[in-house]
């Protein structure tokens, strides 16, 4: 049996990264990303990555969390699980 304990890991473009208890109850891809105070201007809101650790094996999950704000791919907005990271990574932008 594999130990983790019950906190998630945020990371990247927040305002402020975070390792919190999931002490509260269940929480959500954003529940994690509100817990960090959101983005910041320069998140890549299509691109969010979930990062989980199941048997020793690194799992990655691309997230669109734009899409889940507006209402689609809700299902994508998946209960985290004790360990999870969420890593927000900056938009890609080109300065003329």
């Amino acid at each position: 049996m594999e130990f983790r304990p019950h906190r998630i890991t945020v990371l990247g473009e927040v305002f402020h990264q975070i390792n919190t208890s999931m002490a509260e109850g269940p929480m959500r891809v954003l529940d994690g990303i509100a817990a960090a105070n959101g983005f910041t201007p320069l998140a890549n809101r299509r691109r969010v990555k979930l990062i989980r650790q199941n048997a020793g094996i690194s799992q990655v999950y691309e997230i669109n969390v734009r899409d889940i704000v507006r209402g689609k791919n809700l299902t994508h907005n998946v209960l985290l699980e004790p360990g999870d990271v969420i890593t927000v990574p900056r938009a890609n932008i080109e300065l003329i």
